[in-house]
């Protein structure tokens, strides 16, 4: 890595995906910085789930260039006559300066930088047509981008300690992969109609960091799945460009699902049970949900526990049905988290998770106190 001993994107075989990604502490050239979702939603949305290559840092400021951001423009339009390059997508590298910027992996080019091993920053273009005419390059050994980003000495380091930015180490082929979960798309895929942000390139890394990273990319997928099921904008969210405020992000989420079907906050707000909340919710995604037929199913989950406890007429302990519930669902009937397609909308609705025993943990645990309730055991959710 850079500077630093053990950090940065270092190089290794170029014709895999990228093996590691680990939190770093410390900036450093070659590094990579991945945004913290809490941060730009209603100013500087260009860095809004962005990974950006750091390719300069020190004393003079901050290099970096966002690696996921795509505009709708190959190099064929910006530079025809390289037609080395023509079907090469270009991608927005942040606000600042002009002209096209270049991250490659090919050594030995004219006007190139090194950033680290196996990873440089710019190049004579021609000199670059030239290696892949040659044979010596392809094009997929570069990364085009029409401007770039930068922070004013100390700059980066004070947007740091307020963890706008999650600092990562990983391979520099990571930048590279064939399938363009980590970094950049390959030449062949498909343009974009306007200049739009990658986002499975930032959860691709934060899960490759794995612990709190994952818990935000998990997070963040969950409410854009949500959003998207209900036909809703995660961005339309935004209500103050200083930061989020969350009652009244509350709020206004509870006034569009409103407007969506009118009287819904009336009759969630009635509703005796949580599961009648559950059908509720899940009523917004699908019409078909039937609140009889959940009661029936959750019902029958309880008939069957009290014949496991020796019939509706013995009298059982708390811990003792408890035990014979968790028998029950969770051996006999096989509830258990969905975790082959833990995202999927249908994890969060209870018509659906009583149907396919699979759903997320709040579903399930609605599913658990429901059937509780119905044995005389109250269960409250906690967190």
């Amino acid at each position: 890595g850079g500077g630093g001993g053990g950090g940065g994107l270092s190089s290794s075989s170029l014709d895999e995906e990228a093996t590691w990604v680990h939190e770093l502490v410390a900036a450093e050239k070659g590094c990579l910085l991945l945004s913290n979702p809490e941060f730009f939603k209603g100013i500087q949305s260009y860095f809004d789930k962005a990974v950006i290559a750091v390719v300069e840092h020190g004393k003079q400021g901050t290099i970096g260039l966002i690696t996921n951001r795509l505009t709708p423009y190959s190099m064929g339009d910006v530079a025809p006559s390289l037609t080395a390059f023509k079907d090469c997508p270009l991608f927005y590298g942040g606000p600042v300066g002009a002209g096209i910027q270049v991250l490659h992996r090919v050594a030995g080019l004219k006007e190139s930088r090194e950033v680290i091993s196996g990873l440089y920053w710019g190049a004579e273009l021609e000199s670059a047509s030239a290696a892949i005419n040659d044979g010596r390059a392809s094009p997929e050994d570069f990364l085009f981008f029409y401007k770039y980003s930068s922070w004013a000495p100390s700059q980066l380091d004070g947007e740091l300690s307020r963890e706008t930015w999650f600092l990562a180490a990983a391979d520099s082929k990571a930048l590279f992969p064939k399938n363009g979960k980590g970094g950049a798309p390959s030449s062949t895929a498909s343009r974009p109609s306007t200049t739009v942000t990658n986002v499975e390139s930032w959860h691709h890394f934060l899960k490759m960091m794995g612990g709190r990273f994952e818990s935000v990319s998990q997070k963040e997928k969950l409410q854009d799945t949500l959003y998207s099921s209900l036909g809703l904008s995660s961005g339309s969210l935004d209500t103050d460009e200083k930061g989020d405020n969350a009652f009244l992000e509350g709020q206004l989420v509870l006034n569009q699902l409103n407007d969506l079907r009118f009287g819904w906050i009336t009759e969630l707000l009635q509703a005796s049970h949580l599961e009648e909340g559950a059908v509720l919710v899940a009523s917004l995604v699908d019409e078909l949900v039937c609140k009889t037929h959940v009661r029936e199913q959750l019902d029958e989950l309880a008939a069957e526990v009290r014949e496991r406890l020796g019939g509706a007429g013995k009298p059982a302990s708390s811990a003792a049905t408890i035990a014979a519930m968790n028998e029950v669902l969770f051996v006999t009937r096989g509830f258990a988290g969905d975790i082959s397609d833990y995202y999927n909308a249908h994890n969060s609705l209870i018509h659906k998770v009583l149907e396919k025993k699979k759903g997320n943990p709040i579903t399930i645990s609605v599913i658990y106190i429901a059937v509780a309730r119905r044995l005389g055991v109250t269960l409250n959710g906690i967190n």
